[in-house]
């Protein structure tokens, strides 16, 4: 499959093909129908060699939309065709940073292994891209995580106007 890769330090991007991933336990695979490309995706390929803190080559995108195209082991609230977009900026839910609503400051999200699409994760520049379904008990997340098209945004704003209305959410992940 084709995908946009940051593939050397200093380089531009590039059009490659790799391998069309499979999805793992708690995963889905998005065919991607859309895909953004943000200011973090600049700055990250703006880093010099020795403040460069992810694996190359990598997978551009972590503002994503598409089809689900396969399902993983336990995968079961998701079915094929099911229209989704990626929210990538998962947080542990309980730093200081996500308590503000800053979940794509988490200070804990290198130690717990959470890594968005595109910024350590596979990204959605490509023609398929790996996503976590977050209604598996599978579900890692090593990858961005699934919301039903159209929730992205609103799910962000929901929880900043809670946080700084002084009121608490009963779940940390909604």
């Amino acid at each position: 499959m084709k995908a946009i890769q940051y593939t050397r330090i200093g380089a531009e991007p590039e059009l490659v093909e790799i391998p069309t991933p499979e999805p793992g336990p708690g995963e889905v695979l998005l065919q991607i129908t859309a895909a953004g490309v943000c200011h973090s995706d600049e700055f990250v390929m703006g880093l010099p060699a020795e403040q460069f803190g992810y694996d190359l080559p990598m997978t551009l995108g972590h503002e994503g939309a598409g089809s689900v195209a396969a399902v993983g082991a336990g995968v079961t609230d998701l079915e094929i065709g099911t229209n989704v977009v990626v929210y990538g900026p998962w947080g542990c839910g309980r730093c200081w940073h996500c308590a503000q609503g800053l979940e794509n400051y988490c200070s804990r999200a290198r130690e717990l292994g959470i890594a968005p699409p595109g910024l350590g994760a596979p990204g959605a520049i490509a023609e398929r891209s790996p996503a976590s379904d977050p209604t598996s008990p599978s579900s890692g997340s090593a990858t961005g995580n699934l919301l039903r098209a159209s929730a992205s945004s609103p799910v962000h704003t929901r929880r900043m106007s809670l946080r700084r209305t002084g009121v608490r959410a009963a779940n940390s992940s909604s």
